[in-house]
């Protein structure tokens, strides 16, 4: 790849005839995003801030011009301006007819990439390097930063000097080594937060703005008469308002603050092109508005957030934070990115050091010495079967690691299958067909996490030899968490043996877990006297796609759609769902 970019470096040198007319239609202008004094540090700069770079332009002058696309010219400049509003794009970013430049010095081929960070160490033990990660990413740790404390700049994944000081403060408060270790935890610590609080993209159309809140604490409720949402509090300690209106508006709206300031507390103020932040604060009590000017019709909207009572939990920083003008992307990460395989690697050290900690410090009683060998018995078969479920058109199926422990042969309805992938860690198995082959049957995962008490459906083959056929029962998520295992939650469909691997599903058909196991009821009872009732487990879907990306077997997440019927559902999981077929020896 390097290569080429010389061999293309050297050519513009030689030939520097063309004109960016050649290159884009009339009346289209290229967004320019950076320029640089040369093609490897343009390379460079897409590659570290993960830009999704279309050309790079040489100049008259010796430098390179970063595009990421070409629009219409009439106009450019209101849609450059809200692009760059939104943080898609930097803030100085412009459109140009390219009246200055002479050719094109690098185009991104077809399905290609930006060449990897050379050199990236990715051992937990080497200093975290922020350049990797895409913007999603950052905009993740930014927010998991706001959440500790530490941070209160914008989420906007633009990992500057405010974002590095901040995650440098984060560490000397733990106490904690500059490492790719800490920032892993940092994101482990900051899915805990988002899950439980339910931190929820809300975008309001009438303000043409969003922001993050956490769904679990405060409620949303629509106010029918400015046409906005009132955020508040459970606890009555928070209050946030929105408002739109024209440049008066607002800076009448910020001076009202700014006389009050000498009955509240030391003020804070902030001002530039489209933004304004006024602040002030007196002990646990502060009040705080920031507004920006959509850059569409030049209307402000303001968030007005007024904390009355102490709170200790920063929900009103990240609510802050991440308020912008029109739709702000998700507070997630791809499973398949950097910073998820970090968060992969800790957790498997973890395991596996817990796992060393128990054998160290377990201490069994002495061994009488072993009676004289006996004759090797002969060696036993078994049969066993488990349920799977179709994940992608190429028939990968997704199943329990359990399922397939100690098997030789497995099969579906007659089919050889090979294993991609196992985690006895997180009791998940990835299979393939031994002859490839396509399926038009299969199940989307869901791009956020089951609610409490949602409505959800499984569908396996238990008692075989019993039972015959597919077996579909329905319940809901009766708790976020298994047995001191918060990669798990409790369901309430009843689940017998073989069901396990099998799919659990929302209504919306999207696979929200996996079917593991059912609460011991000898055990139960013996332990607490009760008989336990409908206790069983599954696999969180989240766990199961992030263990797909891992192993690099694509899967499809949706958002929601319209509900299916029941008995829809169940044609749709009886295509989906397998039998799986397991021959071994003991």
């Amino acid at each position: 790849m390097f290569a080429r970019q010389i061999c293309a470096f050297a050519f513009i040198l030689a030939f520097p005839t063309a004109a960016l007319a050649d290159f884009v239609k009339p009346g289209d202008c290229a967004i320019i995003v950076a320029s640089r004094q040369s093609v490897p540090e343009a390379l460079n700069y897409i590659r570290d801030n993960a830009i999704n770079a279309d050309t790079i332009f040489a100049s008259r002058n010796g430098w390179y011009a970063i595009s990421v696309g070409t629009i219409p010219n009439a106009g450019s400049s209101d849609f450059v301006a809200s692009l760059a509003a939104r943080a898609t794009i930097p803030p100085d970013s412009y459109c140009s007819t390219g009246e200055a430049y002479v050719s094109v010095a690098w185009s991104r081929p077809v399905s290609s990439a930006i060449p990897s960070t050379s050199g990236t160490n990715t051992s937990l033990d080497a200093p975290f390097d922020a350049r990797p990660l895409t913007t999603q990413e950052k905009r993740y740790l930014q927010a998991g930063l706001t959440l500790q404390g530490t941070y209160s700049g914008l989420t906007d994944g633009e990992w500057g000097r405010g974002s590095q000081t901040a995650y440098e403060a984060f560490l000397t408060e733990e106490g904690w080594m500059d490492t790719n270790r800490s920032a892993a935890i940092l994101a482990i610590l900051t899915a805990d937060v988002i899950e439980e609080d339910r931190w929820t993209n809300l975008y309001m159309p009438a303000i043409n703005a969003s922001l993050y809140y956490p769904a679990a604490t405060m409620s949303a409720l629509d106010n029918t008469e400015t046409r906005t949402t009132e955020i508040d509090s459970y606890d009555g300690s928070i209050a946030t308002r929105f408002y739109v209106g024209n440049q008066t508006d607002v800076v009448d709206f910020h001076l009202n603050i700014r006389r009050n300031s000498d009955n509240w507390g030391p003020l804070y103020e902030s001002q530039s092109d489209g933004l304004i932040v006024t602040g002030t604060k007196s002990g646990s009590f502060y009040a705080y508005a920031r507004s920006l000017r959509d850059p569409a019709d030049g209307l402000w909207s303001t968030v007005y957030i007024v904390n009355q009572l102490e709170d200790k939990s920063n929900r009103p920083a990240l609510m802050a934070s991440g308020f912008q003008i029109g739709r702000a992307p998700s507070l997630d990460v791809s499973n398949s990115g950097y910073l998820m395989k970090l968060v992969e690697a800790a957790v498997s050290e973890y395991e596996a050091g817990r796992s060393a900690d128990v054998a160290a410090t377990t201490n069994p009683p002495p061994v009488a010495p072993p009676p004289p060998a006996a004759a090797p018995s002969p060696t036993e078969r078994f049969s066993a079967t488990g349920s799977g479920f179709y994940i992608n058109a190429d028939a990968a199926i997704m199943t329990n690691a359990h399922v397939i422990k100690d098997c030789d042969t497995l099969t579906v309805e007659g089919e050889a299958l090979r294993v991609i992938a196992a985690s006895d860690t997180f009791d998940l198995a990835l299979l393939a067909p031994v002859v490839p082959h396509q399926t038009e049957h299969f199940l989307s995962f869901a791009a956020k996490p089951a609610r409490l008490n949602s409505d959800i459906t499984i569908a396996g083959f238990p008692l075989q030899g019993i039972l015959n056929g597919l077996n579909i029962t329905r319940g809901s998520v009766s708790s976020m968490e298994g047995l001191e295992d918060a990669t798990r939650m409790q369901i309430s469909a009843p689940v017998q043996p073989g069901n396990s691997g099998g799919p659990i599903v929302d209504r919306y058909g999207r696979v929200v877990g996996i079917v593991v196991a059912r609460l011991n009821y000898e055990y139960t009872k013996e332990r607490s006297g009760a008989e336990p009732q409908n206790i069983n487990f599954g696999i969180r879907g989240a766990m199961g796609a992030m263990f797909a990306g891992l192993n690099d077997v694509v899967i499809r997440t949706t958002e929601l759609s319209e509900e299916i019927t029941p008995e829809d559902l169940a044609d749709q999981l009886r295509d989906a769902t397998v039998l799986i077929q397991c021959e071994g020896s003991n």
